[in-house]
Parts: structure tokens; sequence; C-alpha cells
């Protein structure tokens, strides 16, 4: 979202400082929910969800070789996004080292894909203006592809029968009803 958020602001509908600054306060509420969620509740959920555990063991295991590269680092681990922060409240780590440690990582977050975004939409807007010049061109190749699609299918597919039996009528069709006596 963060993403087409700055596209928009590249596009002008949006302004981009504040949709940095939105996805940032977002993201962090949302850590500090979960990291505090787990602090109450993460070892009983944990347990509960089977599913859940896989993904627990490997993040304790790395949480307990490299700690601050996790915490710094969630937030980029496709996988175990979401449920990073959880299991962190859940292992016991310190209320204020996760909020500093969340307020870098958030930060970086946000900053880095807003800024992927601008620019992405920045070059999305270049193409889109070299299509205009081609649009005809295109719209022709689209509509010969059609065309052409359309002609083999009529003529690699059998034509369907034409001495299908017309239907009975339903005075002439049999009956059949049951009887329950």
């Amino acid at each position: 979202m963060l993403i087409l958020g700055a596209v928009a602001a590249q596009q002008g509908h949006l302004h981009l400082p504040m949709v940095i600054l939105l996805s940032f306060l977002g993201v962090l509420g949302s850590d500090q929910v979960y990291f505090h969620l787990g602090r109450i509740k993460g070892r009983h959920w944990i347990a509960s969800r089977p599913r859940w555990q896989t993904r627990s063991q490997l993040v304790f295991r790395y949480l307990h070789t490299h700690q601050l590269w996790l915490m710094l680092g969630f937030r980029f681990l496709y996988g175990v996004r979401v449920v990073t922060p959880l299991l962190l409240g859940a292992s016991g780590i310190s209320p204020r080292f996760f909020l500093v440690c969340n307020l870098l990582n958030a930060s970086v977050w946000a900053l880095l894909f807003g800024t992927l975004g601008f620019w992405f939409g920045r070059t999305i807007e270049g193409w889109v203006e070299e299509m205009q010049r081609y649009q005809m061109w295109i719209l022709g190749g689209v509509a010969l592809t059609v065309g052409a699609l359309w002609l083999l299918r009529r003529w690699l597919l059998p034509a369907p029968a034409t001495n299908i039996p017309a239907e009975t009528k339903p005075e002439d069709a049999p009956t059949h009803r049951a009887s329950y006596e």
C-alpha cells in the first residue's frame, strides 16, 4: 500500500511526506500492539496453534544468534513479518529495546519503500507517455491477435454436431412417479 500511495504522490494526488509519515505510524503502531499482545498471551497462542510453532522456532533460533539484526530487519523478512513482533514479545525482550529498534526499523522501511514507490511512479509515467506515441500500433496488434485466435479456434475445433435429436415434448416424456403407499 505504501508503494501505491507513493505512486499516487508522484502523480500529484497525495503528499509524499504525509504518505511516508502515515505508513511509518501505521506499521509502528501495529508492531507495538503485536509486541505487547505477545508479552501478555504470546506463549499461550503459540502453544495452541501448531502452524505457528514451526515459524516461531525459526524466529526464536534466529533471535538467539542474531538478536539485533532480527530486531532491525524483521520487517523485510518474507513469511515471518507479521508474527515476529508477537514472538519477540513472547520472548521477554525489553519493551524499551523493542521500541527503539522498531522506530529505526519502521523509519527505514517507510523511507525506503516510499522513495522507491515515488521513483516507480515516475518510471511508469515515462512508460505511459512513450506508449501514447504507439497506442494505435498496440491497439492494432491486440486486434490482430484476438482475430487470429478467433480464426484458429474456428479452424481447429470441430464443428458442433447438427443432428442432435429434438427435445421431447413434455406429454411424450415418460413419467416416473414414486408411490409412497
